[in-house]
C-alpha cells in the first residue's frame, strides 16, 4: 500500500510528463482514486478519531479524478490562492466600496476585482507577446557547472594540478581533493591522443539538474552522482533502439569533436552489468526498485567508458547495498536504484489496471467481498506486464521533455 500511494503522489506531481493519451485515460484515474480510499478503509482505518480520517478529506479524495478531468493535472492549481486573494486584493478593494448594504458592498467589491483581474490578465498577455518577440528561443543544452577546470592532468609529466575559479593553479590539499589512480588510467586508456585533460567535477544538463563527480564537494566529503546513460542496440533486421542503464559518474571533460568543429562535454562514468537486472537474492527488485551489480572485469578493475554527456537523460538516486567510502568497491559490487518518479506515475496507472481487472464485481464476489492484496506475485508481475508497455509508445523518460 505504501507503494500504491508513493506512486499516486508522484502521478499528482508529474502526470503532465506522461504521454496525452495516459493523461486522458479518465476511467483509470477515477478508479484509481477509488482504490486509494478503499484500501486506506480496509488497511488503515480503524472506525474512530485515532486517525485523521474527517469526511471532507475522504470526500475531496474521491473528487480527485473528477478534478483531474477538469484541470488536466491537479499542479494546475493552487488551493492556497483562494485565501490569499482574500486576504490581499478583496479586503483591500472592499475599503473604497460603499457600506451601504450587502447588496450594494458585494456588487462594487466584486466589480472591482472583476476589472482588476482582467486588466492583470491583459498585462500578462502584453509582456509574453513582448518576451516572445525580443527574446528567440533557444534550444536548452548541456553546460559545464563553471567555466574553470577544477583539475587539469598533464599526461606527459604525469602532475595533477587543482585549479581555482580565476584558472590559477592552488595546491593538491584535504580540500581540493585529487583524482584517484583508478580514474586517470581509465582516462589514458580511452583517449590516448590527449596529452592535456581539464577535469571538470559538474555539469548541468538540458533540464537544468546537475550532475557532481566531485572527489570532496564543498569540503562535505567525495559525491559522485549516477545517471541513465542512453545505448544503442541494433535489432534483428538492421533497426537501432535505445535502452537506458544507470552508471557512476567520475568526471567530466572537454573533447575536441572533429565532425562540428567545437569543443563536447564528455563524460568517464563506470556501468553497471546489464545481464544483473533482477539477479540479486539477497535484495529482490520492487515496483520502484532495481538492483544491479556495478562491472567489474576478471582483475576486480571497474569497467569504464567515456560518453557525451548528451546521451545522458536525468539523474536518478543509487545506493550501494554496502556503503564504503572508496570509489570502487568490487568486494560489494551492487547497488540499488531508484526509478524515475515519473516513472512512478506511470507504474500508478499500471497498477489501476490489475486492480480495476482483479477486483472485478464477479472475483471480488468469489473472494467474498476482500480486495485483492497489493503484495502478491500475481499483482506485481500483472502491473510490471502493463508497464513494460510503456517504451513503445515513445514515452521519454527525462521530465523535463515529457
Amino acid at each position: 500500500f505504501l507503494e500504491y500511494v508513493l506512486c499516486y503522489h508522484a502521478f499528482c506531481r508529474y502526470s503532465w510528463s506522461l504521454p496525452v493519451f495516459l493523461q486522458q485515460s479518465y476511467d483509470n484515474i477515477m478508479a484509481g482514486n477509488r482504490f486509494v480510499v478503499e484500501y486506506f478503509q480496509k488497511l488503515i482505518y480503524r472506525g474512530n478519531a485515532t486517525i485523521d480520517s474527517r469526511f471532507p478529506k475522504i470526500h475531496a479524495q474521491c473528487r480527485m479524478g473528477v478534478n483531474t478531468q477538469a484541470l488536466n493535472t491537479v499542479m494546475n492549481f493552487c488551493c492556497e490562492t483562494g485565501e490569499r486573494l482574500l486576504k490581499t486584493e478583496a479586503k483591500g478593494i472592499s475599503r473604497t466600496a460603499q457600506q451601504r448594504g450587502n447588496s450594494t458592498f458585494l456588487t462594487q467589491t466584486m466589480s472591482r476585482l472583476q476589472d482588476r483581474l482582467v486588466l492583470d490578465c491583459f498585462a500578462t498577455y502584453l509582456e509574453s507577446k513582448e518576451t516572445n518577440r525580443d527574446t528567440p528561443f533557444v534550444e536548452p543544452v548541456d553546460h559545464l557547472g563553471r567555466s574553470s577546470p577544477h583539475f587539469v592532468y598533464d599526461v606527459d609529466t604525469q602532475l595533477i594540478h587543482a585549479m581555482s575559479r580565476k584558472n590559477t593553479p592552488i595546491p593538491l590539499d584535504d580540500r581540493s581533493g585529487s583524482l584517484t589512480s583508478e580514474v586517470v588510467n581509465a582516462l589514458k586508456k580511452h583517449e590516448p591522443q590527449m596529452k592535456i585533460f581539464e577535469i571538470f567535477n559538474e555539469v548541468i544538463l538540458r533540464d537544468k539538474s546537475r550532475l557532481r563527480a566531485s572527489p570532496n564537494y564543498a569540503n562535505s566529503g567525495p559525491w559522485y552522482d549516477y545517471a541513465n546513460v542512453s545505448w544503442e542496440k541494433e535489432a534483428n533486421q538492421g533497426t537501432e533502439t535505445y535502452y537506458l542503464l544507470p552508471a557512476k559518474c567520475l568526471c567530466f571533460f572537454q573533447k575536441h569533436n572533429p565532425g562540428t568543429g567545437t569543443p563536447e562535454i564528455m563524460a568517464l562514468i563506470h556501468t553497471v552489468d546489464e545481464s544483473s537486472e533482477g539477479k540479486c537474492r539477497s535484495h529482490p527488485d520492487t515496483l520502484l526498485t532495481r538492483n544491479y551489480r556495478m562491472q567489474y572485469n576478471n582483475k576486480r578493475e571497474p569497467v569504464t567508458h567515456v560518453v557525451p554527456v548528451a546521451s545522458m537523460d536525468s539523474c536518478i538516486r543509487c545506493f550501494p547495498h554496502v556503503p564504503s567510502k572508496r570509489l570502487f568497491d568490487a568486494q560489494s559490487p551492487w547497488i540499488l536504484c531508484l526509478l524515475p518518479r515519473n516513472h512512478w506515475a506511470y507504474m500508478w496507472m499500471a497498477m489501476n489496471e490489475v486492480l480495476s481487472e482483479c477486483n472485478s464485481a464477479e472475483k471480488i464476489q468469489h473472494r467474498k467481498g476482500r480486495l485483492i492484496g497489493l503484495s502478491g506475485n500475481h499483482y506485481h508481475s500483472k502491473t510490471m506486464f502493463y508497464f513494460v508497455e510503456v517504451p513503445s509508445n515513445g514515452w521519454n523518460t527525462n521530465m523535463s521533455r515529457g
